[in-house]
């Protein structure tokens, strides 16, 4: 038996439209990060070549994420305010719940002072928190 989901046009170009906002988004953060490497670059260039794990002949930047995370964060607040769908409240909770784990790993690429044990414990507990904020918004225990 063959299943065949039918979609509204709209739908359809809001979605592409969705993603190509958050696509070009990320491409104009990362870019400004790279331009402006020498407001930055001091404190989020990685200058430690010689470690087990390091894999890069030259100096690179730690912070290429961030561009990533705040397109996603603008494009789920846009998605939030335009569309009003019935699941921009679970998109929300994961954003908040989110930001500790992206906060751990921005301190660890800009300071190299946070361990991989604070940042997998707080990886847990955001995993955790979006579990249970997802779960109480979709059972509506809110």
């Amino acid at each position: 038996m063959t299943y065949c989901i039918h979609q509204s046009n709209a739908v359809v170009v809001y979605r592409i439209v969705f993603l190509l906002s958050s696509f070009l988004a990320s491409c104009v953060f990362v870019f400004l990060a790279v331009h402006f490497i020498n407001l930055h670059g001091h404190f989020s260039m990685d200058r430690d070549l010689e470690s087990v794990q390091k894999v890069h002949a030259f100096v690179v930047p730690r912070v290429g994420g961030v561009g990533i995370a705040i397109a996603v964060a603008l494009t789920l607040i846009i998605d939030a305010l335009w569309y009003r769908s019935g699941s921009y409240t679970q998109s929300l909770v994961l954003l908040a719940c989110s930001l500790p784990a992206f906060l751990s790993g921005l301190v660890e690429d800009l300071t190299k002072r946070v361990s991989p044990l604070v940042r997998l414990i707080t990886s847990m507990i955001v995993a955790l928190l979006a579990c249970i904020g997802t779960v109480v918004g979709h059972v509506g225990l809110s």
